[in-house]
């Protein structure tokens, strides 16, 4: 894995790592390290989280519910 990489890169390897978790539990903790990886994560009183890719301006926000 290069130490550099474009912001295509680190979207094609987060989607690699979320569809290794899709058959196991969710743990915000868990999800919150695997992405740190490949995105800049910030959050705002735990209900919701923004994730922008390293090396691009798109965001995707994911607001958490308890159900």
């Amino acid at each position: 894995m290069a130490l550099k990489r474009s912001s295509l890169e680190n979207y094609t390897l987060l989607l690699v790592e979320l569809n290794k978790m899709r058959h196991t539990n969710f743990n915000a903790k868990t999800f919150l390290k695997k992405m740190r990886k490949f995105c800049k994560t910030s959050h705002l009183k735990f209900k919701t989280l923004f994730l922008r890719i390293r090396g691009s301006n798109i965001e995707i926000t994911i607001r958490v519910k308890t159900s």
